[in-house]
């Protein structure tokens, strides 16, 4: 959740069409973007992520309904003085974003035991997503995208990826899908467990399996 922030700052959100609509399933904590396809929306990508901690109208739950992408940053102030980057706002001060970091601009501050908690409740009410989906999301959502919010014990039609581990040293990391070059502690080789068809991303010696269609 943003720091410091209301609803009212962002203004109203753009009614702009996209080829993209966002189901967040917040009880299975599983991101599933659909594409328009001839007209149809077909599942093209699933997200492992972490949603609100609390449950139906606390203020830490992540709320249900149908909402609208507007904002978004690079890097922004969160709630407990921490930091996450790729933000994308869907609701007020609710947003997509990655795992925070403790410390700002800084990508080897991140609590790896945060990480770890992906794929469970986890948060203040945003849905926090891996670097490399939080990436995705905030290159590839335009304002204006649908994003609906549900609860379901299915997971989705491309269901929930496994998502990777981190040691509990150090305490302070990188997140392992982080590209940049000067991460040399926690960049992978492959994640598996991203099922049917597969879309290879490499950079470098890294190479990413995406659950994709």
């Amino acid at each position: 959740m943003l720091f410091g922030t209301s609803a009212n700052v962002f203004g109203a959100t753009s009614s702009k069409s996209s080829k993209y609509w966002v189901k967040v399933n917040a009880q299975a904590n599983v991101v599933t973007v659909y594409k328009k396809v001839d007209k149809k929306w077909k599942p093209y990508r699933a997200m492992l992520c972490s949603t609100g901690t609390g449950k139906g109208k606390s203020y830490e739950a992540t709320p249900t309904g149908n909402f609208r992408v507007s904002s978004r940053w690079d890097w922004g102030p969160m709630v407990g003085g921490v930091y996450a980057r790729y933000v994308v706002q869907f609701y007020g001060d609710f947003l997509f974003h990655s795992v925070p970091y403790n410390e700002y601009k800084n990508p080897k501050s991140m609590p790896a035991k945060e990480y770890n908690k992906l794929g469970k409740d986890a948060s203040h009410g945003c849905v926090r997503l891996s670097l490399m989906d939080a990436k995705w999301v905030y290159d590839n959502i335009p304002r204006g995208t649908k994003v609906t919010v549900y609860n379901s014990k299915n997971s989705g039609p491309l269901g929930k990826p496994k998502g990777i581990k981190l040691p509990k040293n150090p305490k302070l990391t990188w997140d392992p899908t982080d590209t940049n070059k000067k991460n040399t502690d926690t960049m992978i080789k492959s994640m598996t467990g991203y099922g049917k068809a597969e879309a290879l991303l490499e950079t470098g010696k890294i190479t990413v399996e995406v659950r994709s269609l």
